[in-house]
């Protein structure tokens, strides 16, 4: 009797012990996945808000949104592709025109990252509850 009791409390102390280090290891590799959906997400959304200042900039003016090619608004000098990654490259051009030197609007980066912190906060949002 005694023999069954302590298999029975040693078999449910390593259950629990196994359930812990399984909780322990889904939460690790969840955190990892709700990263990397995360940060996509963002990137998606980051590339939406440049289209966004597409839309903000050409539709008011009468221009498609298609074509020409995205262009400094001071010089109208093609920008490359590697000047139109959504936030970067405002950052690494330090907010100037490539080829004028010109200033660039805040207002760029800043519905770039709007849009894409939107994008990441909905994968959080559960409206349903």
């Amino acid at each position: 009797m005694i023999h069954i009791m302590v298999d029975t409390l040693l078999s449910s102390a390593d259950l629990l012990c196994k359930k812990q280090i399984f909780n322990i290891v889904c939460f690790k590799q969840w955190n990892y996945w709700v990263g990397i959906i995360g940060i996509y997400l963002f990137v998606i959304g980051c590339c939406f808000g440049s289209f966004i200042n597409v839309l903000i900039y050409r539709l008011p003016l009468g221009q498609s949104i298609f074509y020409p090619k995205s262009r400094c608004t001071q010089c109208n000098h093609k920008l490359k592709w590697f000047d139109n990654i959504p936030l970067i490259s405002w950052i690494l051009l330090g907010a100037k025109c490539r080829l004028c030197q010109s200033k660039i609007s805040i207002n760029y980066p800043l519905v770039e990252l709007t849009t894409g912190l939107i994008f990441f906060a909905n994968y959080f949002a559960d409206p349903s509850s």
